[in-house]
């Protein structure tokens, strides 16, 4: 497989993760509002923000 083409399939890949980690923290909006209490959904939350970050800073260039 060329570069071009690996490209293009890892482009897509990480759109298809994209889209799974928007469902997974729609459901876990949904589990938080049933139990608002937990401070365990908060420390989720926090962790992936911060991942985001990383990601987010390394991807910058």
């Amino acid at each position: 497989m060329d570069i071009k083409s690996r490209y293009y399939y890892k482009s897509k890949e990480v759109e298809q993760k994209l889209i799974k980690l928007k469902k997974i923290i729609k459901k876990h909006n949904q589990v938080f509002d049933k139990n608002s209490q937990n401070i365990g959904f908060l420390g989720d939350l926090i962790n992936l923000n911060n991942r985001l970050d990383e990601v987010l800073h390394f991807t910058r260039g």
